[in-house]
C-alpha cells in the first residue's frame, strides 16, 4: 500500500450549539474551502490526500455542505 500524506492548516468556529464552521486549507495546493460539518471537513480531507508518488487528487464537498 502506498504510504499517503497530506498537510493542511485547520480552523473551526463553534457558532452556536448547533452550528459550525471548519475552514481547511491544503498546504500543497494553497486551495481553501469552508464547511458547516466535521463530516464534510473529513471528506474533504480525504479527497486531498494522494499517496507520496502522485499528484494530488481534488475532493470535492457538496455545494450544500460548503459555507459562503
Amino acid at each position: 500500500m502506498a504510504k499517503r500524506y497530506g498537510a493542511f492548516v485547520l480552523r473551526y468556529w463553534w457558532l452556536t450549539p448547533d452550528a459550525v464552521r471548519v475552514e481547511i486549507e491544503h498546504v500543497q495546493s494553497g486551495e481553501r474551502v469552508q464547511v458547516g460539518s466535521l463530516g464534510a471537513a473529513l471528506a474533504w480531507l480525504e479527497g486531498h490526500v494522494a499517496p507520496m508518488d502522485e499528484k494530488v487528487s481534488s475532493g470535492s464537498v457538496p455545494p450544500s455542505d460548503r459555507m459562503t
